[in-house]
């Protein structure tokens, strides 16, 4: 029995040993990366990465706003708490059709130190709109409603809704549409089950959308309508 205890403890200062060593590497080796990639590694919410504007006449660009930013200013206001231990990412950014809005998807993952480590299922997503000047930043879709199941959301023809694909009552996709702002919620339908890219028609009447082949709609055989 001593020396399965002995054991025991080596195992155990052998693991902690690896654990700080591990930790002492992680920071050193997410910054090789950056350097060799030639792409910063986002801390928390920076502020030099977020949404750039960039004319296709003269190929300039410009910082309309920084994750900083649009953690910061976000209405409702994120929980530091929540959103403390980790780092903030976008993508998925839309100008409404009248060009005065923006929509932007913000993403939060937990900080692992090593990127590869990073798993899409950990993270967190929200739909954040703005402003075409980067003011009166909203969340119209709040981790904990996109968490029950969604995706792609989009603008809507009168440019003040989005339409997305979200699982609001627990039996699956459905088209819903919501305010810029996150107000106004509702499901467009209960007939018909989400899915894909959709986009409503201007007559505000008809959505078109496609499927993925996992997804309920498509045809069972690995092939899904267009």
């Amino acid at each position: 029995m001593l020396e399965v205890a002995v054991a025991a403890r080596l195992l155990q200062v052998r693991q902690l040993a690896l654990a700080r060593q591990s930790q002492r590497l992680r920071e050193p080796l997410a910054r090789l990366l950056e350097r060799l990639e030639g792409i910063p590694v986002n801390r928390g919410a920076s502020t030099s990465d977020g949404i750039y504007l960039t004319s296709t006449v003269t190929g300039a660009s410009r910082l309309l706003v920084s994750m900083d930013r649009i953690v910061r200013e976000a209405v409702p206001a994120l929980s530091p708490a929540r959103f403390g231990k980790g780092d903030f990412l976008g993508f998925h950014v839309k100008w409404n059709p009248q060009g005065t809005r923006l929509m932007f998807v913000l993403r939060w993952l937990p900080r692992s130190g090593l990127p590869w480590k990073r798993k899409k299922s950990y993270g967190l997503k929200q739909v954040v709109t703005m402003d075409a000047d980067g003011g009166n930043i909203r969340v119209a879709v709040p981790a904990d409603l996109w968490s029950q199941g969604g995706h792609h959301p989009n603008w809507c023809p009168d440019g003040d809704h989005i339409l997305m694909n979200l699982n609001l009552a627990g039996d699956g996709l459905r088209f819903a549409k919501l305010l810029y702002d996150g107000t106004g919620l509702e499901v467009l339908t209960h007939m018909v089950q989400g899915s894909g890219h959709p986009t409503m028609h201007p007559n505000g009447r008809h959505i078109l959308s496609d499927a993925y082949t996992t997804e309920p709609v498509a045809f069972g055989d690995g092939t899904a309508s267009a």
